[in-house]
């Protein structure tokens, strides 16, 4: 079990939160994202939710929850 746990986390959590951090990255050197927010916990939150929402309400995670996180959390978290 381990295994798959350091595969899913190495090839799947790791590579997006990269990618996340450098969009964060980007957005904060045009003024758009506050700098303070360059981190691991802020760019493991969406992600977070994805995987709550998934264990708690089975497959299927509905497009508007989606929006919801991106539009209620994530952007509220990220702005200056």
């Amino acid at each position: 079990m381990r295994g798959i746990h350091e595969a899913v986390r190495e090839r799947v959590f790791a590579p997006y939160r990269e990618l996340f951090l450098a969009a964060l990255a980007r957005g904060a050197a045009k003024g758009e994202v506050d700098p303070a927010v360059l981190t691991p916990v802020v760019a493991n939150t969406g992600p977070a939710m994805l995987v709550h929402r998934y264990f708690l309400e089975g497959p299927g995670i509905p497009d508007d929850f989606i929006v919801d996180v991106v539009d209620q959390v994530l952007l509220r978290m990220v702005r200056p």
